[in-house]
């Protein structure tokens, strides 16, 4: 009887270490895809690794924290999801506060592209009409 518990015992904890290790093989999987994906998707048109993209966040920061007073109220208005969350951060590193509702905001962001700009890249501010 003492046998059958210990067997019991050893296989409840074997499916509690399996049950806690399924969802941390997921997640490391998704991070190292997604990780790959963003890599290849941002390598410079030469060929070196994101480079480009990084010059071009910090001018898009620096040209935010010239143009947008703290504390203003932004709406960002960027199709591209991975944009819109770069935006989001470059937001919030210089106390710009976002909103969800482009009627809240006092002024609407947009991200420019184009080839004359520093990095192909910049950002187009416009008053929000309330």
């Amino acid at each position: 009887m003492r046998d059958g518990r210990l067997i019991a015992a050893r296989l409840v904890v074997a499916l509690v270490a399996v049950a806690a290790l399924v969802p941390a093989v997921i997640n490391a999987t998704h991070a190292a895809h997604a990780g790959a994906y963003l890599a290849a998707r941002y390598r410079g048109a030469a060929g070196q690794p994101e480079r480009k993209l990084l010059t071009a966040m910090e001018h898009l920061g620096e040209q935010m924290g010239r143009e947008v007073p703290a504390g203003a109220l932004v709406y960002i208005d960027e199709p591209d999801g991975i944009w819109w969350f770069r935006l989001q951060e470059l937001a919030a590193m210089h106390g710009v506060t976002t909103v969800s509702a482009r009627e809240r905001a006092d002024v609407v962001l947009r991200r420019l592209v184009d080839p004359r700009l520093p990095d192909g890249v910049g950002l187009e501010l416009t008053a929000a009409a309330r």
